[in-house]
């Protein structure tokens, strides 16, 4: 059963989406090019870079994610290097996906839910934010989407074009990111609970999915052996608090509140903590729920699009496999906004509670949105850092670059290459070991420039601390998320 709503005029309803959806792609457009590339964007530009026949080894290398983003953006690339080119795709991926939400939402649940759906969509934070980076979440975003579009006609229809449509888009989104599969496993989950039965429909769908499972395997002897080994999934070290332990019940059940708050919170409210913000979206939820569980087959399918992967990701986090949270699980936001969609339609009869209740997100989201308060998010702005060291440098000053800042320098440095030396990631070391290989480096030469991105705050200032009772420090200049110091010998 689909809700219908009261709009009469097409025009209306068309002109409402083209105004959300070139809101949307404004927002990701808006300073597109303003921010330095950091750490993770500056590393998947080097990848990508790399001739075509050595993007492979170095995707294996340094990075932990699937090679069709690199192969992509070293072709996109033809049309240019700047920061505003590089993240245009990401842009163009993150604007679809809010088209393709609108078109599954609108179909499944009705016209109402998907405007409303498709604002957040275009307005979340996390949404501008990955569509505005150099990655492959806002291609992930968008490849789930078109999964759950796909999916959504394939068990209402039944045709094989749609299936074929989801075979494609899962079969990029893999060969794009590693996260795809939980959605791809949650729909296999989900087909059989849905489905109508009938043997052409399960006969097209196993067709389906074995290519699909052909195409999968061939990444394993291409990049996910290189990768990862059983037990260590995507960001073990700096991802640790979104993995668990099955212990007593009392700690999983807390782990479980936690992170899923937390996560619920990343998709809507990711930079600051705003008081009460995510019991408001927490009841909207359970209100949409209680709602549609009843009335509506396809409102309770969207919940299931929700709520499955949520408990794949929580349990193989339990064997260390995947996190459970962060922007590792952005491939769940799609089905979030569809769930606060519905929330929100169920307030229909009473007006000022709808109102009120979208004014309040709106509100939440602007309030949490990075314009309003850079700090917020996390920023390296190397490039006038690295401008600050070409112009102050001189011929026989060596410049050493902590391996945090490496990808990032090299992308802005246009100076003479055998005067920088690149330092290794050594931060489990103690700080004696790291001062002393610094000051290897710094032996010898009489200036040396020391430049800092990505990087603990107290690790930067403790070998700095050393540093300067040792040399003496001539010049500094420091940006958000990075610096550079200009020692001497004494």
């Amino acid at each position: 059963m689909r809700l219908r709503l009261r709009f009469r005029d097409q025009r209306v309803i068309s002109m409402a989406i083209v105004a959300i959806i070139l809101l949307g792609m404004a927002a990701r457009l808006w300073d597109l090019g303003a921010k330095s590339l950091w750490l993770d964007e500056a590393g998947d530009y080097w990848i990508a870079a790399a001739p075509l026949g050595g993007i492979l080894a170095a995707n294996r290398q340094g990075s932990m994610d699937p090679p069709l983003y690199y192969y992509f953006l070293h072709f996109w690339m033809g049309l240019g290097r700047s920061e505003f080119i590089l993240r245009l795709p990401s842009v163009l991926c993150g604007t679809a996906a809010i088209y393709v939400f609108y078109l599954w939402v609108k179909r499944s649940l009705g016209i109402r839910p998907a405007l409303i759906g498709a604002l957040l969509f275009a307005l979340a934070p996390v949404q501008i934010y990955y569509s505005q980076e150099v990655n492959q979440y806002a291609l992930l975003v968008f490849s789930s989407t078109l999964m759950l579009f796909f999916f959504e006609r394939a068990i209402t229809e039944g045709k094989a074009v749609w299936l074929w449509g989801l075979a494609l888009a899962s079969i990029g989104g893999l060969y794009s990111h590693y996260g795809t599969f939980w959605t791809l496993l949650s729909l296999n989950l989900i087909f059989p609970l849905v489905a109508r039965r009938e043997k052409a429909m399960w006969t097209r769908w196993l067709l389906c999915q074995g290519g699909i499972l052909l195409a999968a395997l061939c990444l394993v002897p291409l990049t996910l052996s290189h990768q990862f080994r059983l037990g260590q999934g995507p960001g073990s070290g700096y991802l640790g608090p979104y993995y668990h332990d099955f212990h007593h019940w009392r700690e999983e059940l807390a782990f479980l509140c936690q992170r899923t708050d937390e996560l619920f919170r990343f998709v809507t409210v990711p930079y600051r903590y705003i008081q009460g913000s995510t019991l408001i979206f927490w009841a909207i939820l359970l209100l949409g729920l209680n709602g549609y569980r009843s009335k509506c087959t396809a409102g309770r399918r969207a919940f299931l699009y929700l709520l499955v992967p949520l408990a794949l990701v929580y349990v193989v986090s339990g064997f260390k496999l995947y996190p459970y949270g962060h922007r590792q699980i952005l491939f769940i936001a799609p089905a979030y906004y569809a769930a606060l969609a519905m929330g929100l339609s169920a307030m229909e009869r009473y007006k000022w509670a709808f109102w009120g209740a979208t004014a309040l997100i709106l509100a939440i989201f602007a309030l949490s949105h990075p314009s309003f308060d850079p700090d917020m998010v996390p920023q390296e702005e190397l490039r006038p850092v690295v401008a600050y060291v070409r112009e102050h440098q001189e011929p026989q000053d060596v410049v050493y670059v902590y391996y945090g800042a490496r990808p990032a320098f090299r992308y802005y440095y246009n100076g003479p290459p055998e005067a920088v030396i690149y330092g290794t990631q050594f931060r489990e070391r103690s700080l004696e070991a790291k001062v002393a290989k610094i000051a290897e480096v710094m032996r010898g030469a009489r200036r040396t420039w020391l430049v800092f991105s990505h990087c603990w705050k107290s690790e930067c200032q403790d070998i700095l601390a050393v540093l300067v009772e040792q040399y003496h420090l001539a010049a500094r200049y420091e940006a958000r998320g990075a610096s550079a110091y200009l020692f001497e010998a004494r």
